[in-house]
This record gives structure tokens, C-alpha cells and sequence, in this order.
């Protein structure tokens, strides 16, 4: 039946009626129609597929529009497993809030098998942590060693492998006699060196803590972020101290007025903001005071300018620089 409809052409009726019978699959109905290309062209088919309950995705309108197939079977079935794994990891984490919140669970294993059952990197660098509360560094180590990384992105294969290393250290430690309150210099040496070079903030800030004791902890730490195209988490130690400005200022060059635009809430504006724009002598050639500063926009007439380069520079009410910048002016 199915190959019958997608290799015949069928009347504009029989597609209304499919198009109304709602047990009818969406990634069917949608292929019946891109296999009749007149539906597409046909207002009442058209209007059929548009009113119907329930209602079908834009991207079926399109794709019968276009006469394309844009998503398959398969976009279908990793979208439905893709929700499968959200309720999973959602109901998950209700049942873990339940095991930490009542402490009939705190000295039973009802925890740690809840963590064993899932491999996400989260979950088994929590399961490792558990055991390593208790002192048993070998074994956190071993959850991290033999943890299924099938579907784990590469930033959590680095995590987890540098957790490896940070139980390893820890284990050495503990086989040898150490406490964490006693760790020797090679150890903290170790863990120092880690901590420079892992890409991972929970290994980070779990080093940072072990070290805390002994004056060794690190103060600078700066988030692991992503660049476009690479992949590969980097740290970046010259990122500005604040986002980039939300101010714009147009046209530029100008020759009777310039605009500048913005957005207060970005910038934290609760007060009076000042305009200046100087020559390269230094000179104010114009100052004005914005009082309604939720209006976002502000235009300052230039007319008696004489052509060259400019400075704007914009103040807060307390003499904080929120943006400079050059100002080209024509006749």
C-alpha cells in the first residue's frame, strides 16, 4: 500500500483524506505528498495539511513547498531517542536529589548502583567520587579507567582522563601511607602540574581544594571556553573583563549628526550617562547629558564641525568609561 502511494500520482481528494486521517505517520504523509509534486501547487491540499490536527511540523510544510525531503527516518528516530535520553537524565537526577536528600541512603550502596547504571561523563565522575569520599582512591580510579566513553564528546574524554590521572596521583598517595593532610612534595608537585595543563574545571578545582591546606591552591583560574570550528576547549587568559560594549555608533564617517545606539540593560545603566565627543587637540567640541537613558538611542548634530578625526567617549553618573571611539567627520 505505502510504495502504491508514493510511486502513483493520487487525486486531490484521496491526499485530502490522508492528509485528514490522523493516524497517518508525519514523515509518511509528508514523503505521500513530495511523490505528488501538484500538492504543493494545490490551495486545498494545501490548506488541509495547514489546518490539521495535530498539526504537522514547518518543516513538512516545506518540504512539500519545496518538494523536498529534508529529514528521513533516521533524523526521526535520533530526535525520538535524543527525548528518550532527556527524560532518562531528568528523572535521574530527581531520584539522586531523593538518595542525597534522605539519609536512610547515605550508608547503603542505593547511590553509587544508581550511578553505575548510566555513563554519562557526569554520572561517572560522580560515582568516582563517591568511593573517593570513602578513601577508596583505587577504586574511583578504576570507575574512571573503565568508564564507556562510546558516545562521550572529545572535552569529556579529556575530563575524564585527566580525572584518571588526579585518582591516580591520590591512590599513589594513599598506598603509600599519605593522607590528603599529609601528602608528600612529589605528590603536590604532581598534582600542581595537572592542574596547569588539565582543561577540565572539575579536575581543577579538585586539585585546588587538596592543595588549599598547604598554601599551593591557585587563585587564577579562567573557565575553559570554545572556539568556533575547533572543538577543542582552550584557555584563553586574555579575555576582555567585561563583554564587548552593546554600544553603535552610525554613520561613520558623519557630516551633520551622529546616532548612537544601545542597550541599558546590557550595560547596567541605572543612572545619567555623559556624551563627549574632543579633537585631537583634546579640545570638548560637544558635551550632553542623557538623562533618559532607556530610550537606548541619543543623536548629536555635528553642523559646525570642522572635517577630520574625532573622539566620542561615554561616562556613566560615576566617571566609569563605557565606550570610545573614533568619529570621522566630512563636510
Amino acid at each position: 500500500m505505502g510504495k502504491v502511494l508514493v510511486n502513483t500520482l493520487i487525486t486531490e481528494g484521496q491526499l485530502i483524506d490522508l492528509i485528514n486521517n490522523t493516524a497517518f505517520p508525519e514523515l509518511a504523509l509528508r514523503n505521500v505528498l513530495v511523490a505528488n509534486p501538484h500538492s504543493g501547487r494545490n490551495p486545498e491540499v494545501m490548506n488541509a495539511l495547514l489546518e490539521r490536527q495535530p498539526a504537522v511540523s514547518q518543516q513538512t510544510i516545506t518540504d512539500v513547498e519545496t518538494g523536498s525531503q529534508t529529514i528521513t527516518a533516521k533524523d526521526v528516530l535520533e530526535a525520538e531517542m535524543a527525548g528518550i535520553s532527556r527524560s532518562i537524565a531528568n528523572n535521574l537526577s530527581g531520584i539522586q536529589y531523593h538518595y542525597v536528600t534522605d539519609t536512610a541512603y547515605w550508608d547503603t550502596d542505593s547511590l553509587a548502583n544508581l550511578h553505575s547504571s548510566r555513563s554519562e561523563p557526569n554520572m561517572v565522575l560522580q560515582l568516582a567520587e563517591l568511593y573517593a569520599q570513602k578513601g577508596q582512591f583505587a577504586q574511583a580510579q578504576n570507575v574512571v579507567t573503565n568508564a564507556d566513553q562510546t558516545w562521550w564528546g572529545e572535552a569529556d574524554v579529556l575530563a575524564v582522563m585527566d580525572a584518571e590521572q588526579y585518582y591516580n596521583h591520590i591512590a599513589s598517595a594513599a598506598q603509600n601511607g599519605e593522607g590528603l593532610h599529609n601528602l608528600s612534595t612529589g605528590v603536590r608537585e604532581n598534582l600542581m602540574n595537572l592542574q596547569s595543563t588539565t582543561l577540565s574545571s572539575w579536575v581543577w578545582h579538585k586539585i585546588n581544594a587538596v592543595l588549599m591546606p598547604y598554601g599551593q591552591n591557585d587563585e587564577s583560574y579562567v573557565e575553559p571556553v570554545y572556539f568556533g570550528g575547533s572543538n577543542k576547549t582552550e584557555n584563553n587568559q586574555n579575555r576582555p573583563t567585561k563583554p564587548s560594549s552593546s554600544f553603535k555608533l552610525y554613520p561613520n564617517p558623519a557630516s551633520e549628526y551622529v546616532i548612537l545606539n544601545w542597550d541599558w540593560m546590557v550595560e547596567g545603566l541605572d543612572g545619567d550617562i555623559q556624551i563627549r565627543i574632543v579633537n585631537l587637540t583634546g579640545q570638548v567640541m560637544k558635551s550632553e547629558t542623557v538623562s533618559d537613558y532607556a530610550k537606548n538611542v541619543h543623536m548629536l548634530e555635528t553642523p559646525g564641525f570642522v572635517p577630520g578625526i574625532y573622539l566620542l567617549s561615554i561616562t556613566d553618573s560615576e566617571g566609569n568609561q563605557l565606550f570610545e571611539q573614533k568619529v570621522t567627520i566630512l563636510k
